[in-house]
């Protein structure tokens, strides 16, 4: 495979990437939000949860275009330099809001109604 076939499979992959993050992103930000209202949060939280996602989403248009303009002239294992270090130092920081998302989404919501609505699972 030349260098050709590999920058058309990378440029169709991360298409692929960015076309199933944006159709997910919405069912995602909706089930994040309903969970916490249930735990009387404010839905605005939400932005807080997506700043790693959005991170992502930017390294790898940045991998994209770094890949398209160095590929003539970059051996395969060398493609990525930078970006992945980059990544790895803000990995750590960007992780506490993903986490703190997942437990506020784990608890168990209010019983009877709160200020966003009645209890959903009220009988």
């Amino acid at each position: 495979m030349g260098f050709s076939n590999i920058g058309l499979i990378n440029t169709l992959c991360v298409v692929l990437f960015i076309v199933t993050i944006v159709v997910l992103l919405v069912p995602t930000i909706t089930l994040i939000v309903r969970r916490l209202h249930d735990t009387e949060r404010k839905g605005t939280l939400v932005l807080l949860s997506l700043v790693p996602f959005m991170l992502g989403l930017v390294t790898v248009i940045v991998s994209l275009l770094r890949m398209t303009s160095t590929v003539a002239i970059a051996t395969p294992n060398r493609l990525m330099v930078g970006t992945g270090g980059i990544v790895s130092m803000l990995f750590i920081i960007l992780i506490v809001p993903l986490i703190l998302t997942i437990i506020w989404c784990s608890l168990p919501g209010n019983e009877g109604p709160n200020k966003f609505g009645p209890d959903p699972n009220a009988k």
